[in-house]
């Protein structure tokens, strides 16, 4: 997922950008991404990532992080990876780049004081795995 580091957010992206092509990954996408090179096939969309992802109360490194639509827990509209170090990997929406980001300067908090189902700013988090 490090590879994608400073490449554009697109849409429904799932390809990095290259000076003659212009493209990029959204956030689904280079979880995607990233599972794929290590031979996981990952759903390609957030929600469904959410869906198919064992429940985790504490993140460790490769886990992901889902946030909610505002008000509707039910709906995963985001999702990160989780670095470890409490570092997260995300895209974070249209006119910014993939990056890395801290998670008490992105969720207002550090990973370890957070547990499921906690709102912020209207968004509910949850966390899970893939990984035996």
């Amino acid at each position: 997922a490090g590879l994608f580091l400073g490449d554009p957010y697109f849409w429904g992206g799932r390809s990095p950008a290259t000076p003659d092509y212009a493209s990029g990954v959204d956030c689904s996408g280079l979880v995607s991404l990233a599972y794929r090179s290590v031979g996981m096939d990952l759903p390609r969309d957030a929600h469904e990532q959410w869906m198919r992802a064992s429940p985790v109360t504490s993140p460790k490194p490769a886990d992901l992080i889902f946030l909610s639509a505002q008000d509707n827990p039910k709906r995963i509209v985001h999702v990160m990876l989780y670095e470890g170090d409490n570092q997260i990997l995300e895209g974070p929406g249209t006119g910014s780049s993939i990056r890395r980001v801290s998670a008490q300067e992105r969720l207002g908090r550090k990973l370890d004081e957070l547990e499921p189902g906690a709102v912020i700013d209207g968004q509910t988090i949850t966390f899970g795995s893939y990984l035996p």
